[in-house]
């Protein structure tokens, strides 16, 4: 399983839904709704057709706010404002990103409390320059579903061979199955 995540909802991301569709494959689009419909940001237009498609649309905050550095009603704010924002613009988001990857226990259970599934991390797997003792894939089903790991956040600079490298090492190493 390999999943493709876009974070942040960065209008050049819409670039994804045609490369996507050609290849019938499906992406996360990780949103921060305040963000939606203004400079440099998707539009809730755009996020529809990418909906439309097939790609899920998910939380990441109002604001892409560091969880970890507000008050806890700031944060709960923050996440479940964020739920019901995409919810009323007709989106069913079952998945959570947490901005930057920082989240504590409170974090956590927020997301939870807030109707999220799952939270998604923004590093834990093994990428160029992490510890070598990081595993090459995430569980199935993962070690902790508020705390799904990842490749150390690529980029749109991240090199096509790199990010391949990441399946194929994953792969060589027994992906993510826990039998």
């Amino acid at each position: 399983v390999v999943s493709l995540t876009f974070d942040d909802g960065s209008a050049d991301q819409y670039a994804a839904r045609s490369l996507l569709g050609s290849q019938g494959m499906r992406g996360t689009f990780y949103t921060s709704s305040n963000k939606i419909g203004t400079a440099g940001f998707l539009t809730w237009s755009q996020l529809n057709d990418l909906y439309i498609d097939g790609n899920e649309i998910a939380g990441h905050t109002l604001d892409h706010v560091d969880l970890t550095t507000v008050s806890t009603a700031e944060a709960q704010r923050q996440v479940c404002d964020d739920r019901a924002s995409l919810l009323a613009h007709g989106f069913s988001p079952t998945d959570f990103a947490y901005p930057y990857g920082a989240r504590n226990s409170t974090v956590i259970q927020i997301v939870k409390d807030c109707g999220y599934s799952s939270g998604r991390r923004a590093w834990g797997l093994r990428s160029p320059g992490s510890p070598t003792y990081y595993p090459y894939a995430e569980t199935i089903p993962p070690q902790d579903v508020y705390q799904i790991r990842t490749p150390d956040g690529p980029q749109s600079t991240t090199s096509l061979s790199t990010i391949q490298s990441y399946v194929t090492q994953a792969e060589q190493n027994g992906g993510g199955w826990v039998p």
